[in-house]
């Protein structure tokens, strides 16, 4: 296999979230296509959940900057500093994710190794949903986008939707992958 420069890196949100990610960056000179992966929420392992499947590395190989982020509230990334009695993930930091994804571009546009017009975002289960609602909010910063399995579900099992009331909205090339059971 080959040997890849993978360093983690830190950067803040608009809300003063600070985000934690592991970026890898493709060997050869020159600025690529970059990738940010988004995980499941509510996982222990956070941005591990990509660094041990094939995904990240697969990625690599294709000539793709990768950066996989552990969201607010898992991993190394914090939560808002809003005064909650405890440091648990509320339902307003679901509907404020797509903000670390923003941060993830920014954050992305200032590394000289990022093709700035081919930022893509992929996200597993409700990380998928989070995934959408940043390909929404930010159409002209992402290209493309793919939802894997995504969902996130009430008691009663009724959809909940993330990123409600974004004004303008405007989702595109976005590719859905789903299993017989999602």
């Amino acid at each position: 296999g080959r040997v890849y420069n993978v360093e983690s890196v830190v950067f803040s949100t608009v809300d003063g979230v600070f985000v934690s990610a592991s970026y890898g960056k493709v060997a050869s000179t020159g600025s690529h296509p970059a990738i940010i992966l988004v995980h499941e929420v509510g996982v222990a392992a956070a941005r591990q959940e990509w660094l041990s499947s094939l995904v990240f590395e697969a990625l690599l190989e294709s000539g793709y900057n990768v950066l996989a982020l552990d969201l607010r509230g898992h991993g190394g990334s914090g939560l808002p500093a809003d005064g909650r009695a405890q440091n648990v993930l509320l339902v307003t930091d679901l509907e404020d994710m797509h903000l670390d994804v923003r941060a993830a571009i920014t954050w992305l546009r200032t590394q000289t190794s990022t093709d700035n017009a081919r930022i893509g975002v992929v996200g597993n289960g409700i990380g998928g949903n989070i995934a959408y609602v940043s390909m929404g909010a930010f159409p002209d910063d992402l290209q493309a986008g793919i939802a894997l399995s995504p969902g996130f579900w009430d008691q009663e099992l009724q959809p909940l939707v993330v990123g409600g009331g974004i004004v303008p909205f405007a989702p595109h090339s976005m590719l859905y992958v789903v299993g017989e059971t999602d």
